[in-house]
């Protein structure tokens, strides 16, 4: 709340929450929950410690629905959201809103009430920087602290996967013996580079990726042997 593109902000709902450790920052379009589940999210989908920055605009007129959306957001591992040009688009956080917010933990973070001088990308380039210079210091105990947050159901190697891959902006994959890919995250999530001819052979996975980690025939939760975790 320090930096200097959110002066003037006020956290209105559920001031605790953004003490959470955020991971990441994206914004927020489609606002319709229903519309997201069925258009967009994957089943396993989890954004664990995502700040959004959005205006509500599609749902500017509908408290119950603003209401599903940060619900929805919140189980998908969402600490909060940013609104922007409230008074403008939204003509007022309703009452029903914030407190659904406090409810679950989750905090809304309202910009300056009817400015339309303020924009997306000053917050977006301070944000990323304090983000990048975080990570790079607590790295470790940062992913294994987001980790141990993580609700039961999703608590899987494609889970943890993702979040690697989103810290590290990078492509992640856990090998076999073999150097076959048991499991993969993609960084982007589109990103349509062929893996397994990436890791054809150790050397090459050694010597042309981001990190390797040997963990020498781990055995993981499914009695499958793993050897090697690296980002591509």
């Amino acid at each position: 709340m320090k930096l200097p593109p959110l002066q003037g902000a006020t956290v209105v709902a559920r001031k605790r929450a953004i003490e959470r450790e955020i991971m990441s920052l994206s914004f927020l379009e489609a606002c319709d929950m229903s519309q997201l589940r069925r258009n967009v999210l994957k089943p396993d989908e989890y954004f664990l410690g995502e700040l959004d920055i959005t205006s509500l605009y599609t749902i500017k007129d509908d408290p119950e629905k603003q209401c599903e959306l940060i619900k929805g957001m919140h189980d998908l591992g969402v600490v909060g959201i940013i609104v922007y040009y409230v008074g403008v688009f939204v003509p007022r956080l309703d009452d029903s809103f914030l407190q659904t917010a406090d409810e679950i933990n989750f905090a809304i973070i309202q910009m300056p009430v009817n400015d339309t001088n303020i924009r997306f990308n000053e917050a977006v380039t301070e944000i990323s920087q304090m983000l990048f210079e975080y990570r790079n210091s607590e790295f470790e105990p940062l992913i294994m602290r987001k980790l141990s947050e993580v609700p039961k159901w999703s608590q899987t190697i494609e889970t943890a996967l993702k979040m690697l891959a989103d810290a590290l902006n990078s492509n992640v994959v856990i090998t076999n013996g073999r150097n076959e890919i048991e499991y993969s995250a993609r960084w982007p999530r589109s990103s349509e580079l062929n893996l397994a001819e990436s890791i054809n052979g150790t050397e090459k996975i050694c010597g042309g990726s981001i990190f390797s980690v040997e963990l020498g025939e781990k055995i993981t939760t499914n009695g499958l042997k793993i050897d090697m975790i690296c980002g591509l």
